[in-house]
């Protein structure tokens, strides 16, 4: 089990103060019956913040993911480099055709982003797909050619949970086909 640090130091102080409460009573400051109550109610302060701090999910949210292009300009046709770089702490999830990793390609038109195409996100029944893993630090590199001209950007899906490939996009930057 992990601890919640934070809920552990809530509890770790008013266990503090429940035996400050026992130092004040044995000088006679305190009657048994505030005694008992206080040390009832600090102890059911201390079992809720240890409770909490045991079943907290401390697993950080997933930060997204690196992606980016070789290039700002290409001509039609020219081979566009894509990496993408997981830089969080956790793994990411994508979903993946024959190995490849599923994208979309944007591009902006009027000052609105819509979907162009996409690579290996639609997939044939006689190839392997579903989800794959990228684990912290790990890199992909993957390659794209486009005719029409236009500003365009690579956007990836992905989740945090191998069920979730979907939950989040890590988008590239922004790069012009002319």
């Amino acid at each position: 089990m992990v601890f919640c640090l934070n809920c552990l130091r809530n509890a770790l102080k008013h266990f503090w103060c429940a035996t400050q409460t026992l130092h004040l009573h044995r000088r006679g400051n305190m009657n048994n019956q505030t005694l008992q109550r206080i040390s009832k109610y600090s102890l059911i302060i201390i079992i809720v913040f240890l409770h909490y701090a045991c079943t907290q999910n401390t697993t950080e949210p997933l930060q997204s993911p690196t992606v980016s292009t070789d290039k700002s300009t290409y001509a039609s046709y020219q081979t566009i480099n894509i990496s993408l770089r997981n830089d969080s702490k956790s793994t990411a999830y994508f979903y993946h055709c024959d190995n490849r990793l599923g994208f979309f390609i944007e591009q902006k038109v009027n000052s609105t982003w819509s979907e162009n195409g996409s690579v290996a996100e639609i997939c044939l029944a006689i190839y392997p797909s579903g989800e794959k893993a990228m684990r912290p630090g790990m890199t992909n590199a993957d390659t794209l050619m486009l005719a029409d001209s236009g500003l365009y950007r690579i956007k990836y899906r992905f989740g945090s949970q191998p069920s979730n490939t979907w939950a989040d996009s890590a988008m590239s930057n922004e790069f012009s086909v002319h």
